[in-house]
């Protein structure tokens, strides 16, 4: 992740733009005063990914690696997803889009469960389970290799973005956790007893995989972050949903003194074209 998105150079920055942690921490210390708006810049500037499409899907800033847990970290940083044309870059044109084209990539790899995101605490033979390329990528890299272990909570982040998701992926995403409850894997665990509630971290990509295995370290296995992507994001999604006002995290974001202005300079800046 030290590649300079324009150049293709090692960057002095070791995050990436806006859907994954570095941007947001970008973000957070020129929010906080902790760095200046020309700091910003010069970070966003080696961080910034171009526009990359895919089957017909077009990413704005597409992440090095689209991982689905990604995308939410803009939401629950309180970044809007609907509003001017500036703030729609990232709702209409990054995480919508994004969400689609995982969805068609899955159909395109022949499996059940169209979960790409990372789990961090797990290995298969040793390597971490986290960057695999997911279409609309940086490099025109599209992994056609089947894999081996998908992440439940990816079906769930797309939900940061519930009001504005078209009713075809809505219905996918509800149809797609509904079958993974009651697949015979037995990844969803319904009732708190020896183990947590909720989804393991990791979970066959095919349906009704009874002698699914798990990771290196078996199954049974559960992951707090993985957890709170899934709560906050439905959390979020939910909020906005709402035919009434709703506490989002854009509307605790606000509270902080000068979030907003600040939020507009930076969105002048990266999107100066917005054609």
């Amino acid at each position: 992740m030290l590649i300079n998105a324009q150049t293709g150079q090692l960057s002095p920055y070791t995050w990436l733009f806006w859907a994954d942690e570095g941007g947001v921490v970008n973000m957070v210390s020129y929010l906080s005063n902790s760095t200046s708006f020309l700091e910003f810049q010069n970070i966003l500037n080696t961080q910034q990914r171009p526009t990359r499409s895919w089957d017909g899907h077009t990413t704005k800033e597409s992440a090095y690696f689209n991982a689905m847990f990604t995308w939410a970290q803009r939401s629950i940083l309180g970044f809007p997803i609907l509003g001017n044309i500036r703030e729609r870059h990232y709702g209409m044109y990054s995480f919508v889009p994004n969400v689609r084209s995982h969805f068609d990539y899955g159909t395109w790899l022949g499996i059940d469960y169209p979960a790409f995101s990372d789990a961090m605490t797990q290995t298969q033979t040793g390597a971490p389970l986290v960057g695999r390329f997911t279409p609309p990528n940086i490099p025109d890299i599209v992994i056609s290799t089947h894999p081996v272990h998908i992440a439940p909570h990816a079906l769930a982040v797309p939900l940061c973005a519930l009001d504005v998701l078209d009713e075809n992926v809505l219905r996918g995403l509800f149809e797609k956790v509904l079958l993974l409850k009651t697949d015979t894997s037995g990844v969803w665990h319904p009732t708190y007893s020896q183990d947590p509630f909720g989804f393991e971290v990791v979970a066959s990509p095919y349906m009704n995989v009874s002698n699914y295995p798990g990771a290196d370290d078996g199954r049974y296995i559960f992951e707090t972050l993985g957890n709170a992507y899934t709560a906050l994001s439905i959390y979020e999604g939910l909020q906005r949903y709402s035919t009434r006002p709703s506490r989002t995290f854009g509307y605790f974001a606000r509270q902080v003194p000068g979030y907003a202005d600040k939020v507009t300079q930076m969105l002048n800046y990266a999107y100066q074209d917005v054609r």
